[in-house]
């Protein structure tokens, strides 16, 4: 439905009139509008259920709106007004909170701000009354701080994971989802003990995550089994802490101060307790245990902004000798697609199975994670018992997105600035070499080549071997994610694949010397490809953007190459299928199996889009064996709503001769406006 046509039958359900010239007022809007899945209609359904005082049908239908598009301010004020008149003190609280952010980024109101304020303060000292009384014992000695952090961690307006400036309490306590979490220094003894005022942030430090199990003065710890403790001595910033550590076995000892907000760890085998005059933090300990049935290691390798369409001009055996030579006994997938032309989207696809559109990250500007619903890969391989982690500088790979959930350890620092390839080889296999004795599975990110497309000066080895001429710039676009073709950066680009090619060899040799092929599964894959190796003259979401590589490395006794279409959204089948995991709640994601490792049947339609506020909406189908492509007229909105009404679209072979076919071209358009469903004005 058109805005200016939900406006007036908005003003029609709100205007004072008698209870039957409402129903009949009503009753005419659902003729003149059938589509009962047109999400206009269900606001308006949320709006007829308050002006009747009907709060629980309001609520339930606002549950369902805010499933559907969280990003819709009207959406967020109906769902915090029925919840608050439900007494839902908590969920009106988050919410409206939600609604004064959304209106700030977004620059529209639905409710007075001033008035919203007063809400929010009156919602606020009852949802706090309802909180302390079922606050779980062990947090109630720090409630107000972890109540702080779970309001700091919610906020939409700001990514302290990418954040410049010094954030207060960025090392400290954070709450996701409800747990909580405990940021603490990661290999740093100058920030531990000579700054240790300073709070720094992502960009001045690699920083460690992990679940909390206490935090406080005096625990018992029983251990059953081996495991590795990360614990804090100091993680306020008090004077020196000692700890008094008195194990079963090993009788009592005493540790020092190792540093202000710094994490350490001890390996035991037998239950201790641990005592200090001043609060110390304890994490989830990490079992170290070999399930049967499971892979030693499963390793994914994520490469941001490679396209596959690079790769096969210029070779992956030249570009990349090493990683061509380690995954050749494998399988590399030719046929691969992105659903969506950034990483934000890219990564939700990966980690749930979802397309963008399902999983809900799409508006970058509004720092949402993951709906709780939405299973994750890390789940998955947690639930059957691997040692889980994320090792990297990606920020949108980061535990406010949802990412920290069934991951047992989150090491993070800000792109490059902390994590360049050599250092994200370098930490993993260090934690190989901690948690070896459990299975592990563990998602490292590489963002060099992202570096390239921002146009930053590259390392030493990389500078001296492409001409000094290709750092003039011959490029235009206001972002990476829209820079136009360049013949220069292309020439760094290539540069940089080699560099990154010898730092993962050191992996690879590792891999090689110390597991056998059917006890890992390696593979290397990105996201999406760079607009500034794709033609200018071309779509931007033609394949030589969205086509990106796949490459495996197990048991595999097949064939090596696999031609067979194959979406991100696919991964994770592929991912659970190669580790023998038979887990059914894949079943209620968008991807499948392909027929190559085991599926029942071949896909024969690829979808990708970019959907993103104030940029025109642009899709691609790949179909049988021709392409769609799509590209509307007007700007998609904040709430990342699109109008279909008008459309530049056309049809072309696998070649790219465009041809014209009405059955074909309605059948896309079809297919797009069910994928849009919560989307379309």
């Amino acid at each position: 439905m058109r805005s200016e046509r939900f406006e007036q039958n908005l003003n029609v359900l709100l205007s004072e009139k008698p209870e039957d010239d409402l129903n009949r007022e009503w009753e005419l809007i659902l003729q003149e509008n059938p589509e009962t899945g047109d999400y206009d209609m269900l606001i308006l359904q949320i709006w007829a259920a308050l002006l009747n005082q009907d709060w629980e049908t309001g609520y339930q239908l606002a549950s369902i709106a805010m499933k559907r598009n969280r990003l819709s301010l009207q959406a967020n004020f109906l769902f915090a007004e029925t919840a608050f008149q439900l007494g839902k003190y908590e969920e009106s609280y988050d919410i409206y909170r939600n609604l004064f952010q959304l209106q700030e980024l977004y620059k529209e109101e639905v409710l007075d701000m001033d008035e919203l304020q007063s809400k929010l303060k009156e919602i606020g000292r009852y949802m706090l009354q309802d909180l302390s009384k079922d606050i779980p014992e062990r947090w109630a000695c720090i409630f107000g701080d972890v109540i702080q952090a779970a309001l700091d961690d919610k906020d939409l307006r700001n990514n302290i994971y990418s954040c410049v400036h010094h954030i207060p309490n960025y090392y400290g306590i954070h709450v996701y989802d409800r747990q909580v979490y405990y940021l603490g220094r990661y290999h740093n003894w100058y920030q531990s003990n000579f700054a240790k005022k300073d709070n720094w942030t992502s960009m001045l430090g690699k920083g460690e995550i992990y679940e909390i199990l206490y935090k406080g003065r005096d625990f018992r710890l029983d251990v059953r089994e081996p495991v590795i403790l990360p614990y804090v001595t100091n993680p306020d910033d008090s004077d020196t802490n000692f700890l008094l550590i008195t194990g079963e076995k090993s009788g009592a000892h005493v540790l020092s101060d190792q540093g202000s907000r710094k994490y350490n760890y001890i390996r035991l085998d037998e239950s201790i307790c641990v005592q200090a005059e001043k609060d110390f933090v304890l994490a989830k300990p990490i079992p170290l245990k070999h399930h049967t049935g499971n892979k030693r290691l499963v390793l994914n390798i994520f490469i941001d902004s490679l396209n596959e369409s690079y790769l096969e001009e210029f070779s992956l055996q030249e570009l990349m000798p090493y990683t061509y030579e380690f995954f050749k006994k494998g399988v590399r997938c030719t046929n691969y697609y992105t659903g969506s032309e950034f990483t934000y989207p890219s990564i939700g696809s990966y980690q749930t199975g979802l397309r963008a559109q399902n999983h809900k990250l799409l508006n970058l500007n509004v720092k949402y994670g993951l709906q709780k619903d939405k299973l994750t890969l890390n789940e998955i391989f947690h639930d059957q018992g691997y040692v889980t982690a994320i090792i990297g500088g990606n920020d949108a790979v980061i535990p406010k997105f949802g990412y920290n959930r069934g991951t047992d350890r989150f090491l993070y620092g800000y792109t490059t600035q902390e994590f360049w390839a050599e250092d994200v080889v370098n930490e993993t296999i260090e934690h190989i070499e901690a948690f070896g004795d459990s299975d592990l599975y563990l998602w490292a990110n590489i963002v060099d080549l992202h570096d390239v497309v921002g146009g930053w000066s590259r390392s030493l080895a990389t500078q001296v071997h492409y001409p000094w001429t290709a750092n003039e710039t011959d490029y235009s676009g206001d972002t990476t994610v829209y820079r136009s073709y360049s013949n220069r950066l292309r020439m760094i680009y290539r540069e940089e694949l080699k560099r990154i090619d010898s730092k993962l060899q050191v992996l690879f040799q590792y891999i090689t010397d110390h597991y056998k092929d059917e006890d890992i599964i390696v593979t290397l894959f990105s996201d999406h490809g760079t607009s500034m190796n794709v033609p200018d003259d071309l779509p931007m979401m033609s394949p030589k953007r969205i086509q990106i590589p796949l490459l495996i490395r197990s048991d595999w006794q097949g064939e090596h190459e696999c031609s067979e279409k194959i979406e991100t959204i696919d991964f994770g089948h592929i991912l659970c299928e190669l580790a023998g995991i038979r887990e059914e709640r894949l079943n209620k994601n968008d991807g499948q199996l392909p027929v190559f490792f085991g599926g029942k049947e071949e896909k024969n339609i690829i979808f990708s889009q970019s959907l993103f506020p104030d940029r025109y909406y642009e899709a691609f189908m790949y179909v049988d064996n021709y392409y769609f492509y799509l590209k509307n007229s007007t700007l998609v909105t904040n709430e990342c709503r699109v109008d279909l009404q008008d459309c530049q679209s056309f049809l072309t072979d696998e070649k790219g001769n465009e041809f014209k076919d009405a059955e074909k071209t309605k059948f896309c358009m079809d297919f797009i406006k069910a994928q849009l469903r919560d989307y379309i004005v």
